[in-house]
């Protein structure tokens, strides 16, 4: 509908229009020469028509069904039976006084209220669910009832079960070996590899670990004892090799005796055994036996006569 000007009164139907208007069926000096049902520009929202020109240079009513009438009684079903409006008057009828557009998003939904024999609302909204704040708890549900499934705002809360955007996991916990880090990283290995009496694996956050039988520091845990073959000597318990200050590996190697790591600088570390100095620092001592042989003092290989 064309909404009507001042007063929203259409001229000429029921006797309350502007005075001297032409009313429907009258001609009227803006619809000669307009093609038929060209829209009139006093129009009156809610009455199931539309005013309109005929054709002929007159004035017509058109049922408009979808120009429904308000009477403003929530007991009452409003429709059009041809240009006459209708209130039906119910025993209940659907209600829901939650946000614009949330109505049949994700758990929210309408609610029923109860109308008395003269058509008139009794009591509350019986029933709706309303938007809430989003909870991950249980997951897979829509609590805000904005389309989005278990999304978190901005800062990201680790622990909290909602998988933010910058985070790679979130399981509702700050522990550690779950899967899920304390700060929300996927527990996992990115590279692994198997020497001939020990294996060592990078994980998610680029740190080594290495187990198995342990001569000559080939672990590089600073010490010669073994790894894995007892309990309480994996998971946490498992130290990370010591490759320097803020150190992360990339590539992992073990090897017969020795395991040699790329790191995220682009250098290279061995340790273990060096008896035909193939941890390519010089000379043929093994490196890793003393946790002095490790970190910053681990030299990098020098492939560069420039660099390492």
């Amino acid at each position: 509908m064309v909404a009507g000007g001042s007063g929203g009164v259409r001229g000429g139907r029921g006797g309350c229009g502007d005075e001297g208007a032409p009313g429907p069926g009258e001609p009227d000096a803006f619809c000669e020469g307009a093609l038929e049902g060209t829209l009139l520009p006093e129009q009156v929202q809610g009455d199931c028509a539309s005013l309109v020109c005929d054709g002929a240079g007159r004035r017509m009513l058109a049922a408009l069904e979808s120009d429904t009438p308000d009477d403003g009684n929530p007991c009452t079903v409003d429709t059009c039976a041809g240009t006459t409006p209708q209130h039906t008057a119910q025993t209940e009828v659907a209600c829901y006084s939650g946000a614009e557009g949330t109505e049949g998003v994700g758990r929210c939904q309408a609610g029923v209220q109860q109308c008395d024999a003269a058509g008139q609302p009794v009591g509350g909204c019986e029933g709706e669910v309303l938007p809430a704040v989003e909870s991950c708890a249980a997951g897979g549900v829509d609590d805000d009832c904005d389309g989005l499934v278990d999304e978190e705002a901005s800062p990201a809360v680790c622990g909290d079960g909602c998988t933010a955007a910058d985070e790679a996991c979130d399981d509702g916990n700050t522990s550690n070996d779950d899967g899920c880090t304390s700060t929300c990283l996927k527990e996992e290995v990115l590279v692994m590899s198997l020497g001939g009496s020990h294996a060592c694996a990078i994980l998610h956050d680029g740190r080594v670990k290495c187990w198995g039988y342990n001569g000559s520091g080939r672990l590089g845990l600073g010490d010669t004892l073994d790894r894995g073959d007892g309990p309480g000597e994996m998971g946490d318990s498992l130290p990370a090799v010591n490759l320097g200050t803020a150190a992360s590996a990339t590539l992992v190697g073990a090897s017969l005796g020795y395991s040699c790591a790329r790191l995220a600088a682009g250098n290279i570390k061995c340790w273990g055994t060096n008896e035909y100095s193939q941890l390519g620092v010089g000379g043929e001592l093994n490196r890793g036996t003393s946790p002095a042989d490790m970190g910053d003092n681990l030299p990098a290989v020098k492939l560069y006569s420039s660099t390492w």
